[in-house]
């Protein structure tokens, strides 16, 4: 199965994976056995086969809700003024108290004929929510990039708008965090020449009233020692640093590793890059794609990606604030002689260190979502297995809390047909246990894009996700509440 891939409009829109010359591997004939421990204490595995095969009551067809139709005067503003505790602790129990958790949300019924790559970040009395749109009849500089924020009852706060001003180019694989009063949506975009310098990293900043602090977006420059590199970068995530700072996480193309290779740069406040780029853990030879990026409070980035070239494996490591060496040096595989892709990294928005990182692995014909504690860096503590065996389960999106948390992912039904689940666990310190079963999310097919899921409040967040047949893709999101 090629991940993250999709047919769409005659068009194959590869949005992670390899290029050439990134190296490879494939982990369907790496011999790899599985892993026969079922605890479920965050020393072993317990594989999930219980999961719901229908949505919940409240989420048929029928009940899919477009909020497009409500008025000013139908919403009650929560959002936060940011800053000031009391302000911001009334308005999460406002939003916590108008949650409506029961309801499939289309996002944006009125915007452009298909949506995909949709990815959200709680902040402001609800929730941000990034993704591509695609207007056939320009083609293949037709993809662009949109946002929304929403209420916590669902409904759109700010309706959407159009995020890059750069015309000509496919954008494509948004992200976005929110920090304080600033809001960044970055992407990777293709300006069709081919060759080493077709793919750039773009993004812009916003305020919480979605007012832009850039005037248009920014093409990441990848300074080095100095010099700016001419190469291609791609595959972004970003994470909030504290004081309206951000972290990119992303992959460019290395002349001296001859592959491409997992770098960080921080921005300023002002959308400013702060320093130059930061390769992770350069390596000659290896690839090192699907980037993951998280912080806590302190400052601390927490880093994971998949490395490769002769079988795909997750690493993880972490950077402390100021500093430019991860630790461990070298990055440490998540679980020691196993193999793995796609990860995601979550951490809770507090002084806790609560960190988890999720990932597939293949073997055979099915893949397994894992998910274990990031913050310890125990390769020989094993994961918790999530989706159903001998499925094929991938493409993981973790959030934590202080003690709980949840991971959403796909699973083929046929061809590029999936399902959308999600599921919660309890976290005692670095130790996970099922708590939920998993829930169905998906209403008929959903695309192959990653999902994303972010911490609302509580036990509560929000999950976004592609649903619906090739080219009428929407973007499709759902408040999830867990005891």
């Amino acid at each position: 199965m090629t991940r993250r891939c999709v047919l769409l409009a005659g068009v194959l829109i590869l949005v992670a994976g390899c290029l050439v010359g990134c190296g490879g591997g494939n982990p369907a004939t790496d011999g790899d056995e599985e892993w026969e421990e079922t605890t479920t204490d965050g020393d072993g595995v317990e594989t999930v086969d219980d999961q719901e095969e229908t949505p919940d009551e409240n989420t048929t067809e029928a009940g899919e809700d477009d909020l497009s139709e409500q008025t000013d005067d139908e919403l009650v503003d929560e959002s936060a003024d940011g800053g000031d505790g009391t302000e911001e602790e009334a308005s999460e129990s406002a939003c916590l108290t108008s949650m409506d958790a029961d309801r499939t949300l289309t996002l944006a019924p009125l915007g452009t004929p298909s949506q995909f790559h949709p990815a959200a970040a709680a902040g402001h009395g609800g929730v941000w929510v990034v993704y591509n749109g695609f207007t056939p009849s320009t083609k293949v500089t037709g993809y662009d990039v949109y946002a929304l924020h929403l209420h916590c009852n669902g409904a759109q706060r700010i309706a959407p708008f159009q995020v890059n001003t750069t015309t000509g180019v496919m954008h494509v694989d948004p992200d976005v965090a929110v920090s304080g009063d600033n809001v960044l949506f970055a992407w990777a975009s293709d300006n069709g020449l081919g060759g080493s310098n077709n793919l750039s990293i773009y993004y812009r900043m916003y305020d919480r009233d979605g007012q832009a602090l850039m005037d248009t977006d920014a093409r990441l420059p990848l300074v080095r020692g100095g010099a700016t590199l001419d190469t291609n970068a791609w595959m972004v995530k970003a994470t909030p640093l504290p004081g309206g700072k951000f972290v990119l996480a992303g992959s460019y193309g290395s002349e001296e590793a001859g592959r491409f290779q997992v770098f960080m740069q921080y921005l300023a406040a002002d959308g400013t890059p702060d320093g130059e780029i930061v390769p992770v853990y350069p390596e000659v030879g290896q690839g090192q794609v699907d980037p993951a990026v998280a912080a806590d409070d302190s400052g601390t980035v927490y880093l994971a990606y998949t490395r490769n070239e002769t079988q795909e494996e997750v690493f993880h490591t972490r950077f402390a604030p100021d500093s430019l060496t991860p630790d461990p040096d070298p990055p440490q595989l998540v679980v020691a002689g196993k193999t793995g892709a796609a990860p995601s990294l979550a951490s809770y928005p507090g002084p806790e260190k609560s960190v988890v990182v999720a990932w597939q692995r293949l073997s055979g014909d099915a893949s397994t979502v894992y998910v274990k504690d990031a913050a310890l860096f125990n390769p020989a503590a094993l994961p918790l297995g999530l989706g159903a065996s001998g499925m094929l389960n991938h493409s993981p999106a973790a959030a934590v809390a202080v003690n709980h948390g949840a991971v959403m992912w796909l699973q083929v039904i046929s061809g590029v047909r999936n399902q959308v689940y999600v599921q919660g666990f309890d976290k005692a310190n670095s130790r996970l246990s099922l708590s939920d079963e998993a829930l169905l999310l998906s209403i008929g097919p959903a695309a192959p894009y990653v999902p994303d899921l972010t911490l609302v409040e509580g036990h509560c967040y929000f999950g976004v996700w592609a649903q619906g047949a090739s080219p009428n893709f929407q973007a499709t999101g759902r408040y999830i509440c867990f005891p």
